[in-house]
C-alpha cells in the first residue's frame, strides 16, 4: 500500500485561538462547548465522535504541561493498540489531549469503507487535516468529471461494478471506485473514513 502520508503530516500544527473571528474567544474554536462540557462531565469520549474510536483526556494543572501531554499520548496509543499500526492523529490544548488511532489499511473503517477500495479512495479524499476534530475542516477537492465524481447520491461511494451493473468475471475488472460529490459536504462521514469503529 502506497504511504499517503507526507512530511507535514509528521510536524506539529499550530492553531492561534480564537481560530476564526466567529468562534467565542474564551472557547477558542468551533466545537469549544462540547469539549468543555465533555470535560467537565470526566468522560474520555466525545458524544459528537460515538461511531469511531477516540480518547479525550483532560491536562492535569500545573508545571510540566509538555511532559504530562507526551505521557497522556503514550498512554493513548499503549490503550488502542494495534489500532495505532497506521497511525494516529494527535490534537491538544495546555488543558486536554484528543487521540485519534487511523484505519489506512486494515480492517473495515468507521464509514464502512474496506480495506480493498481504502487506498483508491486514499487518492482520491486523503485524510482530513487534524484541525477538523476541532471543526476546522479544509475538505479536498474531488476530480470534478466523471467517473471519479459521479452525482451527489446515495451510496456515497461504489466501485464501477457496482455503479454500472457489471456483473460475473467482468466485474473483477471493474473495481475502479466512483465517489459521489455529495460526499464533500459530510465532515462526518470523511472523518470517519479512515477511522476505526467504535467499541
Amino acid at each position: 500500500v502506497k504511504d499517503h502520508r507526507f512530511p507535514l503530516d509528521y510536524s506539529i500544527q499550530v492553531l492561534p485561538f480564537p481560530i476564526t473571528d466567529k468562534c467565542d474567544p474564551q472557547l477558542g474554536f468551533p466545537m469549544g462547548m462540547v469539549y468543555t462540557s465533555v470535560l467537565e462531565a470526566g468522560v474520555s469520549k466525545l458524544p459528537v465522535f460515538k461511531e469511531f474510536r477516540h480518547l479525550i483526556f483532560a491536562v492535569p494543572d500545573g508545571a510540566g504541561k509538555a511532559e504530562q501531554i507526551s505521557s497522556i499520548i503514550e498512554q493513548c496509543k499503549n490503550d488502542v493498540g494495534d489500532a495505532c499500526h497506521d497511525g494516529y492523529q494527535v490534537v491538544f490544548t495546555l488543558d486536554w489531549v484528543l487521540f485519534v488511532p487511523l484505519a489506512l489499511t486494515q480492517g473495515e473503517s468507521a464509514a464502512g469503507l474496506s480495506a480493498e477500495l481504502r487506498p483508491q479512495m486514499l487518492d482520491l479524499l486523503p485524510p482530513l487535516n487534524p484541525a477538523a476534530l476541532v471543526g476546522v475542516v479544509m475538505v479536498p477537492s474531488v476530480a470534478p468529471t466523471f467517473p471519479e465524481r459521479v452525482g451527489a447520491t446515495v451510496p456515497l461511494w461504489r466501485t464501477q461494478a457496482e455503479a454500472e451493473g457489471i456483473t460475473g468475471e467482468a466485474a473483477k475488472n471493474a473495481q475502479a471506485i466512483r465517489v459521489s460529490s455529495g460526499i464533500t459536504s459530510l465532515p462526518k462521514v470523511l472523518l470517519q473514513l479512515y477511522t476505526h469503529k467504535a467499541k
